[in-house]
């Protein structure tokens, strides 16, 4: 089982309720324009083909991130992640990303797919480094504090 795994740091485990107003609460900082509510990480959990998984600190016990993803037949789609601003920078965003994907090679998925901001090159250089590519745009996908701005579309391809 993926989640008995125990991960360096940090130990990945499904959603609960529980954890949704500090997992909301995050999303608040990192996303203040188009942040999801404790009811939009709530709807995911409750989809039959979503996945909804935070990262905990082992010694704090507190959410130090999430990743919301679902897959349908042989595809897969990251539909939303973040790391608490405290835990960035420490390989947590990659560890979810490898998560994932070990959970796309378990259940045969072909393709992944995600949005990014255009403007947010951390993000695009590890969904890069985690093989994805760029294949189009989405012209003013994401509200920004003066308009909207693009979103990449982004795909990988597996050996599945």
């Amino acid at each position: 089982n993926l989640l008995q795994r125990p991960m360096t740091s940090y130990r990945i485990t499904l959603m609960t309720e529980e954890l949704l107003p500090e997992t909301e609460a995050i999303d608040k900082v990192l996303f203040p324009q188009d942040f999801w509510t404790e009811k939009s990480f709530l709807s995911s959990m409750k989809e039959h083909h979503a996945y909804c998984i935070v990262s905990k600190n082992g010694s704090k016990e507190s959410v130090a991130g999430y990743v919301v993803f679902s897959s349908v037949f042989d595809e897969g789609e990251l539909l939303h992640i973040g790391v608490s601003k405290e835990f960035q920078k420490k390989g947590l965003a990659g560890q979810m990303l490898s998560f994932m994907n070990e959970f796309g090679d378990a259940n045969k998925i072909k393709k992944w797919f995600l949005e990014v901001r255009q403007s947010n090159d951390p993000a695009v250089a590890l969904y890069k480094k985690f093989g994805f590519k760029t294949v189009g745009t989405r012209k003013n996908y994401y509200k920004t504090p003066t308009g909207r701005e693009d979103a990449l579309i982004m795909v990988k391809e597996t050996a599945c």
